[in-house]
Parts: C-alpha cells; sequence; structure tokens
C-alpha cells in the first residue's frame, strides 16, 4: 500500500473512534490548542489543504493594536485563535448562536485567557441581526439555520452590530 493510503485511512479510523465516544478534539495553533467537537472538520482541510482558513490570521498582523474584529458566527473559536496567534494584541468579540458551538467557544476563550491574561477577548450567545426579534436554530450539527416565525421565536437572543462597541465596553 502507497504510504498516502495508509495515512489517510488511519486518519479515518481515528475521526470514526473520537466520534463514537465524543471525545473532543485538540487543535494546536502556535503557543496555546483549543477544542473542537469530534466531528469538526479542521485539522482535515488543513491537512489536505495547507492554506486553509490561513488568510484572516494573515490579515489580522496587519491591523493596529486594540483594534476590534467582530466574529459572527464564532463556531469554536477556531478563527479567533488563528487571529489572536497572529496578533494578539487585539479586541475580539465573538457572536455565537449554537449553545454547543458557544460552550466550545467559552472552554477555548478561557483557555487561551488563562495562558494570555492580556487578552481582549468577549463572547456573547446570539445571533446577529437588525430587524428581527428572534427565532429557532435549526439544522445538522455543522451547519445551522435560524428559522423565523416558529412558536418559539424570541429564544435566541440577537445581538446589532452596531451596538456591540458599546456591549463589550460594558463591564
Amino acid at each position: 500500500m502507497i504510504k498516502g493510503e495508509l495515512i489517510r485511512r488511519g486518519i479515518r479510523l481515528v475521526k470514526r473512534t473520537t466520534r463514537t465516544i465524543h471525545i473532543p478534539i485538540s487543535h494546536r495553533y502556535g503557543n496555546f490548542s483549543i477544542l473542537l467537537p469530534p466531528y469538526h472538520n479542521l485539522p482535515t482541510y488543513q491537512m489536505l489543504c495547507p492554506l486553509y482558513d490561513r488568510f484572516l490570521p494573515h490579515l489580522s498582523k496587519y491591523l493596529q493594536p486594540h483594534d476590534l474584529v467582530i466574529d459572527v458566527g464564532a463556531n469554536c473559536g477556531d478563527t479567533l485563535a488563528g487571529m489572536f496567534e497572529a496578533n494578539p494584541s487585539l479586541s475580539f468579540f465573538c457572536v455565537e448562536a449554537d449553545e454547543e458551538f458557544f460552550g466550545y467557544l467559552t472552554r477555548n476563550i478561557t483557555h487561551i485567557k488563562s495562558r494570555y491574561p492580556e487578552a481582549s477577548i468577549t463572547a456573547f450567545q446570539a445571533f446577529a441581526a437588525a430587524n428581527v426579534k428572534g427565532g429557532l436554530l435549526q439544522g445538522s450539527r455543522k451547519t445551522k439555520a435560524i428559522v423565523l416565525g416558529s412558536p418559539q421565536d424570541g429564544k435566541l437572543r440577537r445581538v446589532r452590530l452596531d451596538a456591540i462597541p458599546e456591549i463589550s465596553a460594558s463591564p
């Protein structure tokens, strides 16, 4: 068998095992790591396509200290981690509506702040919208959408993007 095929089979076996027993994936960045759900494909995408998800961290190097970066749909904080690694002097505000992803996001922020106490990172569990009162998240683990007009409208909080600087400045 070809070496590459053996590696791919090994990766599939590890992914099947971790997904079956629900072990979070530890994904390494320069000086810290974050946790991802066992079904998250970021490590695989980055292994197969080395430039995957690398533009925003590269761009963040050119932002000024304390510039505000708003990550809407922050997921588990993987983009946050890449951008923070590239420029830890930025201020981050992460918005994530999904309860499971928000749990990973807050754990990952706590982990980053334990290593870098000066980190300016705020997370808000909501969805970003201007003229919508609320909604319900529906979909698979990885892809969800806000469904409006359901009996549970208003269950999810919303945040207006123009209000984020005020929210992130409050204690």
